[in-house]
């Protein structure tokens, strides 16, 4: 189980008096589509991610919050932890245009990878490709991207994600799962990764989510890569194959909630 902040907070930057241990509870099951690994006769059991994001805690904290659990102040990653969680999740933007919470920066995101390893904690790194908010309904080009060819822009995602996760690497915080684009069950980077209802434009989507799987591969860190949907509560959204793939529930979906035990 996840804690993620209210999404209808993003609009304003008055996200510390809705922290207050008020954050909107999701299930984010970031987990593998199979149960088991077989090996011969032999089976693995595969990991179970438990954790929540935690993208804001950094600023939450510099802005006076304070975490009590029994009255007393706790560090947000030990009490997780010690109540089970073992996953921590970061959004990336490429310039983050600081409204609503968009602040997360590469500068940004090393600093609180370095605070998640030195905790022991799992590390989970969330590529939105954008500017700003990524989900169905915005699915936009970072700025300094937008001129680029197709082809200029496929190339890009590929050297962008390895650069990152290079430089995570070097400053000892490389992620250990990555998670390539952000609620892209309608498209990635559009106009140019957008596919349509007619089925047309599943190449260039294809392609574009390709490139950002290259580059993770390329960058020398051994992390898992996750193709992320929203739709978590809802059965027939999710039709891609993957390694791993994420779900995210929210509880404005209108999904039915009595499953949400794990």
């Amino acid at each position: 189980m996840s804690v993620r902040e209210d999404r209808n907070s993003r609009q304003s930057d008055g996200y510390l008096g809705a922290l207050r241990m008020k954050w909107r509870v999701v299930i984010c099951l970031y987990i593998s589509l199979a149960s088991f690994v077989l090996s011969g006769a032999e089976s693995e059991v595969l990991p179970f991610y438990k954790g929540g994001d935690i993208s804001m805690i950094t600023r939450f904290e510099k802005e006076g919050l304070v975490l009590k659990e029994k009255g007393k102040p706790v560090d947000l990653f030990k009490v997780m932890m010690r109540h089970g969680c073992n996953t921590f999740w970061v959004r990336l933007f490429v310039n983050p245009n600081g409204k609503g919470g968009v602040i997360q920066d590469l500068d940004y995101v090393i600093a609180l990878g370095k605070r998640m390893k030195g905790e022991r904690a799992l590390f989970m790194l969330d590529f939105h490709y954008s500017d700003t908010w990524a989900d169905p309904g915005h699915q936009h080009v970072p700025a300094a991207w937008k001129d680029l060819s197709f082809d200029g822009l496929e190339k890009k995602v590929e050297v962008y994600t390895r650069d990152v996760l290079q430089k995570c690497k070097k400053a000892g915080c490389s992620p250990d799962l990555v998670q390539i684009g952000n609620e892209i069950q309608t498209g990635i980077m559009k106009p140019f990764g957008e596919y349509r209802k007619d089925g047309g434009g599943w190449g260039p989507y294809g392609r574009l989510l390709n490139a950002g799987v290259r580059g993770a591969r390329g960058s020398g860190v051994p992390a898992k890569i996750i193709i992320h949907s929203h739709a978590g509560g809802k059965t027939g959204k999710c039709c891609l194959r993957w390694g791993r793939f994420g779900r995210s529930r929210y509880s404005s979906d209108g999904s039915d909630r009595s499953d949400w035990r794990v």
